[in-house]
């Protein structure tokens, strides 16, 4: 059984995420599926890099790591404080990764694993990360019913809010977010 699944740019492979902790690279020719090595631990998402040459995996228990394309670990993507991660995103143009954790911190990564910057300010953790379309902008949609967009610099730029409670419980977390084709709006998706 798969948590989650991801499909390469190039239609040759899928990743899933298995509820029995895999992390499992599908040729879709018809070859053999693979079990990951290395990553030991729940894997939480899976995805592709947009030319489909390698894949980031995260899950709890373990670091992020980066993979080539047949499976083979290039790097860990040390820093989150426990190392669960729970929001995965890769910039459109390949270069940038971003992490979110129960750390409740949003970091940034190159493609090869070198750290950019770590994003404070989250008072929940994030449910979704997404890059703007021209990457300059990264949003992260929480628990706690914010969305905060940061810069390319790391500057907080803005909070949203759904403010709506749910049964007069707590504020309904951000389940989903995402850009629109021109960068201009955000639509978001919540509980309440």
């Amino acid at each position: 059984r798969s948590r989650r699944l991801a499909l390469s740019p190039d239609g040759r492979r899928l990743l899933s995420c298995g509820t029995d902790g895999t992390v499992r690279l599908v040729p879709l020719d018809g070859g053999t599926s693979t079990a990951l090595d290395g990553f030991g631990g729940f894997p939480w998402d899976a995805l592709f890099f947009p030319d489909s040459s390698a894949f980031v995996a995260a899950g709890f228990a373990r670091e992020p790591i980066v993979a080539s394309r047949d499976g083979r670990v290039l790097t860990r993507l040390h820093g989150h404080v426990d190392a669960e991660v729970q929001a995965l995103v890769i910039s459109a143009d390949g270069t940038r990764i971003a992490t979110g954790g129960i750390d409740l911190t949003v970091r940034t990564w190159q493609r090869d694993g070198s750290p950019i910057d770590v994003l404070r300010g989250l008072e929940a953790g994030p449910h979704v990360l997404a890059f703007s379309p021209d990457g300059t902008l990264l949003l992260a949609a929480c628990r706690d019913g914010s969305v905060r967009i940061w810069d390319r610099h790391g500057r907080l730029t803005a909070t949203l809010r759904h403010d709506d409670a749910i049964d007069g419980v707590g504020l309904a977390p951000v389940l989903d977010a995402c850009w629109s084709r021109d960068g201009m709006l955000i639509a978001t998706g919540s509980a309440d």
